[in-house]
């Protein structure tokens, strides 16, 4: 078989050799009948491409020039040229002599009565995936997505397509930034949180999605809080990842409003703080000292005149509502804010074994029995 075919594509090669030769792309002839694609004729070019001499090709098998698995995938093409008699493409990875090189393999049936004969040209790999039908169908599909969308090449670490809002909003060229333009126009402190975003999108799954809200300054010096949202979009032969698409936000507003809200509720908790002190203190200092100015004019009272049995029974109530009231307000005014937790610094975030002192105080004011347990200790009273 094999002398067979090395019969023929010398016959074809004679036919086939001038428009070889004149094809801008490398490009060859196979013969596709007998046990598999076979080897008729070549250019030059095909065989710089390739890096192989003349004898590595020339009649040979498909499976014997390109790897098992690249083999594969341009018989399937060839497959769909002859039963769709249209050209159809694979795309291919296949190691030179220095590197792995991704490429597009275009089979075309070459018209009819050639005898299963199939034109097979090797072309650039179709890297930019954002043809103007694509770009465009992206910048419409941005404003319903409630985000500017963006395309990120995690392996050549730079973005393929940023739509136009978002090239302004940043002002990014309409090249797009490489990873490290990126990272000089982000906030130095949220620099850990998108290597942490580029490693979560390089790991996960299709259906999976990775979020990170970043600082980025722009041209009038401001900082922008911009929140980002992606999803795998593409994965390489080897099925890892290697572009995401994603939505960006600007959420300067809602962002700076949290932090609004945030320092507001903190106000609002320490204010509510010094007036509980403040009440605390006005019940003890002032309140509790005039019934106790009270409680000693009624006691020199009591001394002072006589009194009958009715009288001296309501004096005695007036003493003792006295003191209940006293032992009152000074509880009230010790729930309210104990003095002895802030002086011994619980309040300012002192360990919690300090709070017996205040448990010690309840009990002595309320006949309650009372357990406490100090977190992390394990000890319990």
């Amino acid at each position: 078989m094999a002398g067979s075919a090395q019969k023929i594509s010398k016959e074809r090669l004679l036919n086939y050799g001038p428009i070889l030769a004149a094809m801008p792309r490398p490009a060859a002839v196979l013969d596709t009948r007998g046990e598999g694609p076979t080897f008729m004729g070549f250019s030059t070019s095909f065989l710089a491409e390739l890096g192989l001499k003349a004898a590595a090709v020339q009649g040979r098998p498909l499976r014997d020039v390109f790897p098992p698995d690249t083999s594969l995938l341009i018989s399937d093409a060839i497959r769909r040229c002859q039963k769709s008699s249209k050209a159809a493409h694979a795309a291919i990875t296949y190691r030179s002599v220095t590197s792995a090189l991704q490429r597009d393999v275009v089979a075309s049936p070459i018209g009819e009565g050639s005898g299963g004969q199939v034109l097979l040209t090797i072309e650039p790999a179709r890297r930019d995936m954002f043809s103007k039908e694509r770009r465009t169908l992206l910048d419409r599909l941005g404003p319903l997505n409630m985000g500017m969308v963006y395309v990120y090449d995690l392996t050549a670490r730079r973005t393929r397509y940023v739509q136009k809002e978002l090239l302004d909003l940043l002002d990014i060229p309409p090249a797009g930034l490489a990873f490290e333009a990126i990272r000089g126009r982000m906030h130095r402190q949220d620099v850990p949180i998108f290597i942490a975003h580029l490693a979560e999108m390089a790991a996960m799954d299709d259906d999976a999605v990775s979020e990170a809200t970043l600082r980025m300054r722009v041209r009038d010096g401001r900082w922008l809080s911009v929140r980002w949202r992606a999803r795998v979009f593409a994965r390489d032969a080897n099925g890892a990842v290697s572009k995401v698409i994603g939505a960006a936000t600007d959420v300067s507003e809602q962002y700076a409003l949290s932090q609004a809200l945030e320092a507001a509720g903190q106000a609002l908790a320490h204010a509510e703080t010094v007036e509980r002190r403040r009440v605390g203190r006005e019940l003890h200092d002032s309140t509790v000292q005039h019934l106790v100015a009270m409680d000693l004019s009624l006691t020199a009272l009591e001394r002072r005149i006589s009194l009958h049995q009715e009288g001296g029974a309501a004096l005695h109530d007036t003493r003792a509502a006295l003191s209940a009231a006293q032992r009152e307000i000074r509880t009230f005014s010790f729930m309210l804010h104990p003095p002895e937790l802030e002086e011994r610094g619980a309040l300012r975030g002192g360990p919690a074994c300090r709070f017996p002192s205040m448990w010690r105080g309840v009990a002595g004011r309320y006949p309650l029995s009372l357990s406490w347990r100090c977190s992390g200790s394990g000890r319990k009273r």
